[in-house]
């Protein structure tokens, strides 16, 4: 059996005879067996530790390259340029997928802007169509009230401010049709249950002594009421509002 190298021995009969020069006795404390130690120099040059420590660190340094060697063969790669051209495409692939991503959201707060953008405008228009479709109401209802007093020989500078609140355009099965409502804005309705002709109202008004004056050939000219009128009020529809009462007061001027 060949004789293995220990840096202290207590026997120095297990070293071969030719060797035990190489040993040292040591003195030992009282009681203490004996001690023999190996030359210090050859001891240093028998010392594998280091050696065995790099061995070790190569064995595991294989191991880890074997596992993503094993990684790469996988995905059909087996030389090192191989797999470093493998890599430079995927890191192509990775910048074009950011870009997208990129692009992506710079659409997507391209399209919110715009999306606030067309919310504005339609709003801004369907404001504006409001307002001239409420202008549009305001002339044809006018309009009506117009050609009825001229009809009916009525003055229109003072029966316009008091027919005016009550006459209404409104929408029926596709049509705008002309309506006399009342101060609750409750459509009225004539004898037989129809609803109310602007020409209805005016020949109610006409019959009415607090306005004819207003229409020729009714009495007294002029645009005033006569003595002892109350103060305020149109058939069917309640006392005038300060509102209606000053505009009236104007139409006389």
């Amino acid at each position: 059996m060949p004789f293995e190298w220990q840096p202290e021995l207590e026997k120095v009969d297990e070293v071969p005879e030719r060797l035990r020069a190489l040993y040292t006795k040591v003195d030992a404390a009282e009681g203490a067996p004996e001690k023999y130690v190996l030359d210090e120099e050859l001891a240093k040059r028998l010392d594998t530790s280091a050696l065995t420590g790099s061995l070790r660190k190569e064995r595991d340094s294989n191991k880890t390259l074997k596992g993503q060697l094993a990684g790469f063969e996988k995905l059909g790669l087996k030389t090192p340029e191989e797999v470093e051209q493998r890599l430079a495409e995927l890191g192509t692939q990775l910048r074009e997928a950011q870009k997208g991503v990129k692009g992506a959201e710079a659409w997507a707060k391209e399209r919110t802007s715009l999306e606030e953008k067309h919310s504005k405008a339609l709003g801004d228009k369907d404001a504006e169509v409001k307002r001239l479709t409420s202008v549009l109401h305001k002339q044809l209802a006018e309009g009506a009230v117009r050609d009825a007093l001229t009809k009916n020989e009525g003055a229109i500078e003072l029966m316009l401010p008091i027919m005016a609140p009550h006459v209404v355009l409104v929408e029926e099965a596709g049509k705008f049709l002309v309506r006399v409502v009342d101060d609750e804005g409750n459509p009225r309705e004539n004898k037989s249950g129809s609803p109310m002709t602007v020409d209805e109202y005016v020949v109610e008004l006409k019959k009415d002594s607090r306005f004819t004056r207003a229409f020729k050939g009714t009495g007294s000219s002029g645009g005033g009421m006569p003595p002892g009128a109350p103060p305020g009020g149109i058939p069917g529809g309640g006392k005038m509002t300060a509102l209606e009462r000053i505009q009236r007061g104007l139409g006389r001027k």
